[in-house]
């Protein structure tokens, strides 16, 4: 967290191992618990399989954490991950998926931007790889401006897709040719 007079916390941005899989869980669990900021529920041992197996030993995907702290005290905070539309699907094999989060009381640390730095920095890097794309809720205007900051556009709106809170809610489909 910030310590008096600072404004960013002492961050490492890096690629996740397997060792961080139940780290990630317990992260994307806090956040789903909220229940207004991913699409997620429930992370199941299917979910944590797949991310074992696929993500951090697919090389063309990527799967990246943010840490704070130092030392021994360094802490799990945040996550990325770039995944393909549709695993075996030549036809899309262009185009990642974009999936981000914070946990609650490190936002608007500027976690969410340095996570984009890098994921998008790799994604211009990898052959193949022409398009990142992601759905926001119409209501997390935070995640959608700093998606705009990026450069990412509207491609589409699917009216009422989520019920959050009982409240209906758009998702708002983006996305950022990086070639």
């Amino acid at each position: 967290m910030r310590t008096a007079g600072s404004t960013r916390p002492d961050v490492k941005i890096r690629r996740a191992t397997a060792r961080d899989v139940e780290q990630i869980a317990a992260n994307v669990q806090s956040v789903a618990d909220e229940g207004g900021y991913i699409w997620t529920e429930k992370v199941t041992k299917e979910w944590k399989a797949f991310l074992r197996k696929t993500l951090i030993k697919d090389k063309g995907c990527l799967v990246i954490v943010a840490e704070v702290g130092r030392g021994r005290g360094r802490r799990l905070v945040g996550g990325l991950t770039m995944t393909r539309y549709g695993q075996t699907i030549r036809k899309s094999q262009h185009v990642r998926v974009l999936a981000m989060l914070v946990v609650d009381g490190y936002r608007e640390m500027g976690l969410g931007s340095r996570m984009m730095e890098y994921a998008l920095g790799w994604a211009r890097r990898q052959p193949g790889v022409e398009k990142v794309v992601l759905g926001v809720f119409s209501n997390n205007k935070r995640a959608w401006h700093l998606y705009e900051k990026f450069g990412f556009e509207v491609e589409g709106v699917r009216k009422r897709h989520y019920y959050i809170a009982g409240k209906p809610e758009d998702e708002i489909d983006m996305a950022l040719f990086v070639k």
